[in-house]
């Protein structure tokens, strides 16, 4: 990822989620959460060494490599509309981690369509998970963006 090491995305995550106060079950499935999309581990090679509950939420927040990156994106939405709460703080974490990494590189202009479908994805999020950490979340990815655009 843009010259950080691979772990260290997976890693900002669990550790965002740790420090918004979330369980150890949302932390595990947030470190978990690109593994299936990543790497050749399976959804049950996942129950087997860390539970059902903690690979149903890394399922939930998995993109379907298979597809169009952008019908995938729609498809994630979709996903994401129906998800527990607990797999909403993952994305909305996810969220935090990529936006950050896409800050802190040298980058000049993040493009309007990913911008809003950051905007679509939080306000998914926002719906479903009513917590302090997705107002963070949402400030910080707002000015993230901010500084992006300028």
């Amino acid at each position: 990822r843009d010259g950080y090491p691979e772990i260290s995305h997976p890693v900002a995550v669990g550790f965002a989620l740790a420090t918004a106060g979330f369980n150890e079950t949302i932390v595990i499935a947030g470190i978990l959460h690109d593994v299936i999309e990543d790497t050749g581990q399976t959804y049950e090679e996942i129950v087997s060494e860390f539970g059902k509950e903690v690979a149903d939420l890394v399922r939930f927040v998995s993109y379907d490599q298979t597809m169009p990156h952008d019908e995938g994106k729609e498809i994630y939405l979709q996903q994401l509309s129906t998800a527990p709460p607990a797999a909403c703080a993952i994305s909305a974490a996810d969220l935090l981690a990529n936006r950050t990494d896409m800050a802190n590189t040298v980058i000049d202009r993040i493009p309007e369509k990913v911008v809003s479908y950051d905007n679509r994805r939080l306000a998914i999020i926002k719906q479903r998970l009513s917590h302090p950490f997705v107002d963070k979340v949402e400030l910080i990815v707002g000015e993230l963006h901010q500084r992006i655009l300028s």
